[in-house]
């Protein structure tokens, strides 16, 4: 019993601290060759003339390539629609860095379920401040879960599951494909960049730049008038989003080399989202915030 106070006096001190590391989500994004020209081909034959279309047949138009923005319009739309998803956010360089509590977070993956909720965990460092490397910091894992009317969190340093009350979740993750379907609509001068394969999947490369307060929601604090590269691949069938990756900083302790990658995949899939049994769990859904 003793035991079990001593737990939940720690916690109730630092879980309303602790509660925004889950927006560390849940949450982004060829040299020609050269060589000495071949020795001459010995002669041959004359080829013969292309094919021409029969008398009185129309010439083939090719068909045009597809315009990204409508691309990119049509990707929105289908996440919109999505009923289930897994995704990955992780940093190819840099980190999320969350001052108040000191932590930098590099990876955050899990799945969402239109009916169920969304389940996250995320590989994060407890650092001396935002410019110490996160090799030199303590490696926590947070889990969390959020069902239409309950929130989940562990302890970062003890790792048990607590219950927060349902009006501390710091982003919608619940919404999460509408979330995504936003920022595919936020970018600004498309093109595109050509296929590419994706998981498998052939998918279209698109190139443009955005706003950073699109990504306002993970609580980065972007800082004003900041913009980030991104490029979207979309399924070249579906039309769904595979990957997109979000290039340079967005909040002011973000480094300037900054890139994050999100990958999206198992649309309408199976995903089950899992919460801690009735005893497995420090219930603290009654703190006042």
């Amino acid at each position: 019993m003793l035991r079990a106070n001593a737990i939940r006096l720690i916690m109730e001190r630092r879980w309303h601290w602790w509660g925004i590391t889950i927006a560390l989500c849940v949450g982004l994004l060829a040299a020609a060759c050269g060589g000495s020209d071949p020795p001459a081909a010995a002669s041959e034959p004359a080829a013969a003339p292309a094919a021409q279309p029969a008398a009185g047949q129309p010439t083939p138009t090719p068909t045009p390539p597809p315009d990204p923005a409508a691309l990119l319009v049509e990707t929105a739309e289908n996440l919109r629609q999505a009923q289930s998803f897994n995704f990955v956010v992780e940093h190819e360089a840099g980190s999320i860095y969350v001052s108040t509590v000191q932590a930098k977070a590099t990876v955050a993956k899990g799945g969402w379920n239109a009916e169920q909720g969304a389940q996250m965990t995320v590989d994060a460092y407890l650092v001396s401040g935002p410019d110490a490397p996160t090799e030199d910091g303590t490696y926590v894992e947070l889990r969390m879960a959020v069902t239409p009317d309950s929130y989940f969190l562990t302890d970062p340093l003890s790792g048990y599951w607590t219950k927060r009350p349902f009006s501390s979740i710091s982003i919608p993750i619940t919404e999460l494909n509408d979330i995504v379907a936003v920022a595919a609509d936020s970018i600004d001068n498309p093109v595109l960049a050509g296929e590419e394969e994706i998981d498998g999947k052939s998918a279209y490369k698109i190139t443009g730049d955005a706003p950073a307060t699109v990504m306002d929601w993970l609580l980065l604090f972007p800082v004003e008038g900041q913009r980030v590269d991104v490029e979207v691949w979309t399924d070249t069938e579906e039309k769904i989003l595979r990957q997109a990756r979000i290039i340079g900083p967005i909040g002011e302790f973000d480094d300037a080399d900054t890139v994050r990658k999100v990958t999206v995949s198992d649309y309408n899939a199976t995903v089950e989202i899992e919460i801690p049994g009735p005893d497995d769990y420090l219930d603290l859904s009654n703190i006042q915030q």
